[in-house]
């Protein structure tokens, strides 16, 4: 199968081998990286299809690769430099949670 079309969104790209096990629950799945969505989505999608009530994706790691011209965008738009102060999401330092 082409990568592209690999990447797309499709409950079929995955089996739930125990469509009962989910049924009617809150499933979390766990991404390594994401580049695109495509395998997550479509993992979210299958578990959808079986049953699960709710499905949470944790992603570990967001891959930005400047040649896809989404992620150039927000690279150029965004790019700082790395600091473990710099909150990720919004301009400026981390806050504590309340």
């Amino acid at each position: 199968m082409p990568e592209q079309v690999r990447r797309l969104l499709n409950p079929r790209h995955f089996t739930v081998a125990d469509p009962g096990g989910v049924a009617g629950r809150h499933v979390c799945v766990l991404e390594d990286t994401w580049v695109r969505g495509g395998h997550a989505q479509s993992a979210a999608a299958a578990l959808a299809v079986a049953g699960a009530a709710e499905v949470t994706v944790l992603t570990i790691a967001r891959r930005l690769a400047p040649s896809y011209a989404l992620n150039r965008a927000f690279i150029e738009g965004t790019r700082q430099d790395y600091a473990l102060d710099h909150c990720p999401v919004s301009p400026g330092p981390c806050s504590a949670p309340d």
